[in-house]
């Protein structure tokens, strides 16, 4: 979401005052590490589809399987320890699986931090309480972007019914505008598990008069992803 950080400060004030008078008031659910838990040997494997449009009138739909593995961690320059994480992917869920990239996390004094491509976002900031909003790219140079914090220690229902008693959703962006741009994003956290659901869109339409009037919607532009949680597990 557009990045108006001045927000987040006053919902800190606001938990950490009202706690003084009735601390029943306020949704504080520990410091929610276990909601992106870094554990060596743990890993968790997921369904993956993609849908990329091009000006061409191109589309190319895909499907793949994802797996994340911690794989080892390290010291890092600030004194803490960043995990690395090994990433396979596979086109079949009978093929063997092919080294695809590795990424790395970290936690820091109020954030979990997880580095995509060398470029690092703040997933959670902590403690997790409803209503929590931070800039999820406070530690990169891409414009600022709100992340707000939902339905804290819930339930969530993926595709295929599995249920997971105690998440948190992460709400990216959530901007429905089918005139001109769409951006919706999300991502869906169990607590001793970590990531098990991730929803992307973002979409550019044709915005001239004859497109607005038109009973389609035409799309110039854009990219649908899903990640779905099938397993997960510890070597």
């Amino acid at each position: 979401m557009k990045s108006n950080s001045y927000l987040w400060y006053i919902l800190l004030a606001a938990v950490f005052f009202s706690c003084g008078d009735d601390e029943s008031t306020v949704e504080t659910i520990r410091d929610g590490l276990d909601y992106l838990p870094l554990k060596i040997g743990t890993f968790r494997e997921y369904d993956i589809s993609t849908t990329e449009y091009s000006l061409d009138g191109t589309v190319v739909e895909e499907t793949y399987q994802l797996r994340v593995e911690i794989a080892e961690k390290f010291q890092n320059q600030e004194g803490g320890e960043t995990f690395v994480i090994h990433r396979q992917r596979r086109e079949e869920s009978n093929q063997e699986w092919g080294s695809d990239r590795v990424w790395s996390a970290r936690y820091e004094e109020g954030a979990a931090i997880v580095i995509e491509e060398n470029v690092p976002f703040v997933k959670l900031s902590l403690p997790v309480f409803e209503g929590a909003m931070w800039d999820g790219n406070a530690l990169n140079t891409q414009q600022g972007d709100d992340y707000l914090l939902t339905d804290v220690a819930r339930p969530f229902s993926l595709s295929d019914g599995t249920l997971f008693d105690n998440t948190l959703t992460v709400l990216q962006e959530d901007n429905n505008d089918y005139i001109v741009a769409l951006d919706r994003r999300k991502e869906v956290y169990a607590k001793d598990i970590g990531l098990i659901f991730k929803e992307s869109t973002q979409l550019d339409f044709c915005s001239t008069p004859e497109c607005v009037f038109s009973p389609d919607t035409v799309i110039n532009t854009g990219f649908i992803y899903k990640q779905q949680l099938f397993s997960h597990g510890k070597l």
